[in-house]
């Protein structure tokens, strides 16, 4: 279902098998960066394909390349950007990879079927924008991939993938003499290995091995830790607000109507239409009788609420899509700094584990050597090379280790940047959602004041009341006397 539109020669020699694309796995010298870098990606609206339980959905993904402004089409299922995720965390360990809109089941039939689906899609348009420009992942392979391969190709990579994540890629391509049984065995003993390094660290029995930025990752997850749950009270008072506006343009149409219903009842006492009149019939010269005031004013003042209304009512959607959601993505992002995190340690946890199978095997060795058992040069040979391939692995975790620590130590300070930059840029947009809100709906306010202020009856004119004289001043005596 791939519509490419590149060159045939091109198409040739650029997408032909997974290996050209960049998906042939991490390689032990260098990084695999893709040598292609896109300007946009856009999505076109979703197919539905099926019915019933095979019912799915895909979405049409087109893609520019920057260098050559070639453009791309290729359809994906929900599950090939979940695959994408995942690939971009394997192969840019460290990074901070934007979390991808959590999955949702979607039933067969469902009435609001079609507005998630519309909804997802904006959820993951979203997605491939950040990834394209995302400093640390817009170079992956699989992105590459993603967007360029055919169905055939992409299935291709998916499973190769797959197959790496299944086994351990190092005990398959470190010893290639050894049985297939005898590669899962030390698959199995390598995972074996870090779950006894998780729970011995977990239950404070060991450690993970010392590595030079340590303090600097515990300020890391400190910094995350108190960043989370600042947004989560953020994002809480964001809602809170959002459902203000949503109450309060209930509230308001609820007065209207309420008023209205005053107004008609006032109509019908005093015999002018009855329930079923309009404000027209309730208005002219109330011909000195200041009660029927009241009536006229109640419906201008209602149909002014209705108005206010539903503005109130906009306010809460635009201050959901420009305030309250933002702040959720916030909350996301914090998260994927926690993924991120805890990628890293899943590579010093498999650091350490490696370390200890090395000390395991010199200890071997060193025993093996101590035996005084005849024929012992064979066990001594064959525990050499095990040693010599642990020396190895543990020097490949390492490298692992020091590629993802390095890379998220570039991430960091970016992030932080970037969460300040999304938080005052949403409380802007809140703050100028507030002065667009007040400044069209004081003049309806100042409008209803008057009205009501025209409809009170005049205060009877009342004398001034009467101010009671002052008493006169005594005069002192005593020092007339004296000088007497």
């Amino acid at each position: 279902m791939s519509d490419n539109e590149w060159d045939e020669n091109d198409a040739n020699t650029v997408v032909m098998d997974g290996d050209d694309l960049g998906i042939a796995g991490d390689s032990d010298d260098a990084e695999e960066r893709s040598s292609f870098s896109f300007h946009s990606v856009t999505m076109m609206s979703p197919t539905t394909h099926g019915e019933g339980m095979n019912r799915y959905t895909t979405y049409a993904v087109s893609a520019i390349d920057s260098a050559t402004s070639n453009f791309s089409t290729v359809h994906r299922r929900y599950s090939d950007f979940q695959w994408l995720y995942g690939r971009l965390q394997a192969e840019r360990p460290g990074a901070i990879v934007p979390l991808i809109p959590h999955t949702r089941a979607i039933s067969v039939g469902s009435r609001v079927a079609a507005e998630l689906v519309s909804t997802r899609r904006g959820h993951l348009v979203r997605f491939m924008e950040r990834i394209i420009r995302h400093p640390e992942c817009a170079d992956a392979p699989a992105l590459t991939v993603f967007l360029l391969g055919t169905d055939e190709i992409f299935a291709s990579a998916r499973k190769r993938s797959a197959v790496e994540t299944t086994a351990d890629a190092a005990a398959a391509s470190d010893a290639p003499e050894k049985s297939v049984q005898a590669k899962a065995s030390a698959s199995v003993l390598h995972l074996m290995a870090k779950v006894k390094v998780k729970i011995s660290t977990a239950t404070g029995a060991a450690k993970l091995d010392d590595i030079s930025d340590d303090e600097d990752f515990e300020a890391i997850v400190k910094y995350q830790h108190d960043l989370a749950a600042r947004v989560r009270k953020l994002t809480q008072d964001a809602q809170t607000l959002v459902r203000g506006s949503r109450e309060r343009a209930r509230a308001l149409r609820e007065l209207a109507d309420t008023l209205s219903a005053l107004g008609r009842g006032e109509g019908a006492d005093l015999g002018r239409g009855g329930a079923n009149c309009e404000r027209a019939d309730l208005g002219g010269d109330v011909g000195g009788d200041p009660d029927a005031a009241f009536i006229p004013a109640a419906m201008d003042v209602s149909a002014s609420l209705v108005s206010l209304h539903g503005a109130s009512d906009a306010l809460a959607i635009v201050e959901e899509a420009e305030f309250h959601e933002p702040l959720k993505e916030l909350a996301d992002d914090t998260a994927a700094l926690a993924v991120a995190l805890e990628r890293r340690r899943e590579r010093q946890v498999a650091f350490t584990a490696r370390r200890a199978t090395q000390q395991a095997k010199r200890n071997a060795l060193a025993r093996t050597r101590a035996d005084p058992k005849p024929k012992m040069e064979e066990r001594v040979a064959r525990v050499q090379a095990e040693l010599t391939l642990s020396d190895k692995r543990a020097e490949g975790a390492g490298k692992d280790l020091d590629a993802a620590s390095r890379r998220m130590l570039r991430e960091v300070p970016r992030f932080r940047a970037e969460v300040r930059e999304k938080i005052l840029a949403v409380v802007a947009a809140y703050t100028r959602l507030q002065i667009g809100y007040g400044g069209n709906a004081a003049p309806q306010w100042v409008a209803m004041l008057q009205v009501l202020e025209g409809a009170r009856p005049a205060a009877p004119l009342q004398a001034p009341p009467e101010v009671p004289p002052e008493p006169e001043a005594e005069v002192d005596t005593t020092a007339t006397e004296l000088e007497s």
